[in-house]
């Protein structure tokens, strides 16, 4: 029980931060888990069909409401048949869906080291949706990785001044390779600021707060 409410919860916290393809692993494993929790099938199906339906595939999409409706237990508690039914109507237009796959490809890419094809994949998606701060942030991190450190720093500064503002896990990686980089370019007083507004990103991950908090007292330290 406690391993299916895990699944589904790194599921639900990997789809936040636009893991997509490895929230549908913990699906994946939690569907098939023995004695599942009360309701929670229902809710893994549909949580999937939500995840692929953010990926484009509009089949196994539909697939998964399906499955959901028909697993949701007596009653209804969790809302699964109306969810499921809101679902098809709320998922992302199909260039967008198209757009967050492509950019997805990309960033695995860069994890296996292919900066050619994380490159042409998260430029494409890019292209597409020119709005997305985490695609935008992402791109600017095969910048770096290519050795094109200038102009990785100043598309981290794009992803900080865009409206409406990125999301805090992307807001505060952002901040932080800004300051990094500042400070490669020796510039430590912008490196200080960099690391105080990461510092105080609302909703980011505590303990990256608190490393920029430590990062701007060393540079202050330092500045004395």
């Amino acid at each position: 029980v406690a391993q299916a409410r895990a699944h589904l919860a790194l599921a639900s916290h990997l789809d936040r931060l636009d893991e997509t393809d490895r929230a549908l692993a913990h699906l994946d494993t939690a569907i098939v888990l023995p004695r599942l929790p009360y309701g929670a099938l229902a809710q893994a199906f549909l949580q999937r069909g939500r995840a692929h339906d953010r990926l484009g595939d509009r089949e196994r999409a539909d697939a998964d409401y399906a499955r959901a409706v028909a697993a949701a237990p007596a009653g209804d508690p969790g809302g699964i048949l109306d969810a499921s039914a809101r679902a098809p109507r709320e998922a992302p237009a199909p260039a967008r869906a198209r757009a967050y796959s492509l950019a997805l490809e990309g960033w695995r890419a860069l994890d296996r080291g292919d900066l050619s094809l994380a490159w042409e994949r998260l430029d494409e998606a890019w292209q597409m949706h020119p709005h997305d701060p985490v695609t935008r942030y992402r791109r600017a991190r095969v910048l770096l990785a290519r050795g094109d450190a200038a102009e990785a720093f100043a598309e981290f500064d794009q992803v900080l001044t865009m409206r409406p503002l990125a999301l805090p896990f992307a807001r505060i990686a952002a901040f932080l390779d800004a300051a990094a980089l500042a400070e490669h370019f020796d510039q430590p007083a912008r490196a200080r600021t960099l690391y105080e507004q990461a510092s105080r990103v609302d909703g980011a991950d505590r303990r990256l707060r608190d490393r920029a908090a430590r990062e701007a007292a060393r540079l202050s330290a330092a500045a004395r």
